[in-house]
Formats: C-alpha cells, structure tokens, sequence
C-alpha cells in the first residue's frame, strides 16, 4: 500500500537482532528520496532494537501543484451517515488481506477528499513553515 502511494523504504537493514533471526521491524519510508541527506542505523544497545534515524533538506522542491486541506465547517452529518449506511461492507472482505486492505482504504479516502472538505491553500512554497 505505501508502494502504491509512491512512499519507499530509507532503512533497509534489520533493525532487531537477536541470536536466532535479523528483522527489519523499525521502518522509516519517504515519497521525496532525493531530500534525504543522510539515514542509519545507530548499534545504541539500548533495546533488543536499534535505533534508525533519517535527516532530510529543509527545503522541499517548489512545485505548481496546488495544495489542499480539509475543511469540515460546512460538514453534514446526516449525509455523511447516510453516505456510510449505504456502504456494503462485507464486499470489501476478501481472500486476500492486502487486497482488501486497500480496497477499504480507498473507499475511506474518496469519502474523505468530497469537493465540499476541501480548501485551496495555494502552491507549494518550498518550505516546510
């Protein structure tokens, strides 16, 4: 799923040894691999896990796309219920977990992004503030 999003692992090495299996369980992921400087892993012995750090540019790259945020002033609970109510649910149970997964979460994401939640806040100004 966050393959799909365009998000791709910075740690890539087992961050939990033990005498009998190397795991990668502690995850860092970024969708803008090239504002990474610098990423790790820090042999801390602290905890049967090491800790993973990652430092990125603070500047982002200045784009044209618009962004958005969710405006819920002018939310309607009854429509939204209503909206929910009408949902088969058990369609979105499958076989396979992964696929039923993503099924469900883009069905909650679409609720979400209705024209009526969101707020034109511009372009991208190239910096995180």
């Amino acid at each position: 799923m966050l393959f799909d999003s365009g998000f791709l692992p910075i740690i890539t090495k087992a961050t939990r040894i033990t005498d009998h299996s190397k795991t990668s369980i502690d995850h860092i992921y970024t969708n803008i691999p090239q504002m990474v400087l610098k990423s790790g892993i820090c042999l801390a012995g602290i905890s049967d896990h090491l800790l993973v750090f990652c430092s990125s540019a603070h500047k982002f790259p200045i784009t044209n796309e618009s962004r958005y945020n969710r405006d819920l002033s002018n939310f309607n609970q009854d429509f939204f219920l209503k909206e929910i109510s009408e949902i088969d649910f058990a369609s979105l149970i499958g076989e396979e977990v992964n696929e039923s997964m993503n099924a469900s979460s883009k069905l909650l994401i679409n609720m979400l992004q209705f024209e009526s939640f969101q707020i034109n806040c511009g372009h991208n100004s190239g910096s995180l503030g």
